[in-house]
């Protein structure tokens, strides 16, 4: 039993179609899910996270060593150098 080549050719190209089709339909849905999944995550987290920073910002000794290290970072050599814009 022969097939016709064009027939051949039709059946190529709509089981193409029909792939390309249904891996855009995968594509949209999995975006939009990763989307509304880290949307809520955030939502979910953005109150504790702020909390947190508040209470570790408002704590005098806390804010008072973030500044030490932030300080002695910031007076290293090769990070003004960066900060500067040379090229190492």
């Amino acid at each position: 039993m022969t097939v016709p080549i064009d027939q051949l050719i039709t059946t190529a190209i709509s089981v193409a179609m029909g792939s390309i089709i249904a891996t855009l339909i995968i594509w949209y849905i999995s975006t939009y899910m990763l989307k509304r999944t880290l949307t809520n995550t955030i939502a979910y987290l953005r109150d504790p996270i702020k909390n947190h920073l508040t209470t570790i910002l408002t704590d005098k000794e806390t804010r008072d060593v973030l500044l030490r290290i932030a300080q002695h970072i910031l007076s290293d050599e090769k990070i003004q150098s960066y900060i500067k814009g040379d090229k190492e």
